[in-house]
């Protein structure tokens, strides 16, 4: 702490000690609102993968598996065909 022997406790430095803390609040509201907005995307990217699932285990079950000819018919495998 010897950098500080020197230090006046003046108005000047009243003003940039003041000066520090509004830039800190700002900084700390900004983090706290990126936060949330991580938060928050985080939350729609887990709904999505949720719809992704629930969309291709629907796709599965209206395909009737590998060996249905009624799914092959539609573009299912084709390697069942011939």
């Amino acid at each position: 702490m010897t950098a500080f022997v020197n230090l006046e406790d003046s108005p000047m430095f009243h003003k940039q000690v003041r000066s520090l803390e509004l830039n800190a609040d700002e900084l700390r509201d900004r983090c706290q609102k990126l936060y949330k907005g991580c938060r928050k995307y985080n939350e729609t990217l887990e709904e999505a993968y949720s719809g992704d699932n629930i969309f291709a285990d629907s796709l599965e079950a209206f395909g009737g598996g590998q060996d249905d000819p009624v799914s092959v018919s539609v573009g299912g495998d084709l390697k069942y065909f011939g």
